[in-house]
């Protein structure tokens, strides 16, 4: 049974918060990785100075919150007795809930502050250069191998730290990182040329 407790009380919104950081940094990582090998060198792939994507936090916690992994699933999920059916649904889900928010945040950047975060428009089957199939495919792959080796571990080493300490780690980084949130889309919204990196 998967587990909704830590040995300090429920596993509240400091810990999710700090899973999200936790992934979204993990996909910077991951996201400079792909780019020095691809030979561009070391890229600060963050739409702010901090090392992290939040595309991927939201989507790998979102996705936990709304439909949980493959083998502790939620909502209706948790309905499909059958595994296989199960992984096959969990897979297409993963398809297709970052292919939503891709578009979403992508489109709203770019037409509310001017700011390209990715363009996959040289890509085959885009659309709008916000998204594109073979991106969507990618995403479904390592989000379902994300959700079923990391997620749980991740959680459950999260959760073994003090409530005190998670406290004062998850309300520092949040008023850090929202300090320079404002003040790059206050940046984006005064110089429309504004161009950075998000994922």
């Amino acid at each position: 049974m998967e587990k909704t407790r830590n040995a300090r009380g429920r596993y509240g919104i400091n810990r999710y918060f700090l899973l999200w950081t936790a992934f979204s940094f993990l996909g910077w990582v991951f996201e400079v990785i792909v780019l020095y090998l691809e030979g561009s060198g070391f890229v600060n792939r963050g739409f702010l100075s901090f090392p992290i994507c939040p595309i991927y936090g939201t989507c790998i916690v979102g996705t936990y919150l709304l439909i949980g992994t493959p083998d502790y699933p939620r909502g209706i999920f948790k309905l499909l007795r059958i595994r296989s059916i199960r992984y096959v649904l969990y897979f297409l889900a993963m398809f297709i809930l970052p292919t939503l928010l891709e578009f979403v945040v992508g489109w709203i950047f770019d037409k509310g502050l001017g700011v390209s975060l990715w363009d996959y428009s040289r890509l085959p089957y885009n659309i709008g250069g916000y998204v594109s199939l073979p991106v969507s495919f990618g995403w479904g792959i390592g989000l379902f191998l994300c959700m079923e080796l990391l997620c749980m571990p991740l959680k459950n080493l999260i959760g073994k730290i003090p409530n005190a300490l998670c406290w004062v780690l998850a309300v520092s980084l949040g008023i850090a990182i929202g300090i320079e949130f404002t003040k790059t889309v206050t940046q984006a919204l005064a110089n429309k040329d504004f161009t950075k990196s998000l994922r």
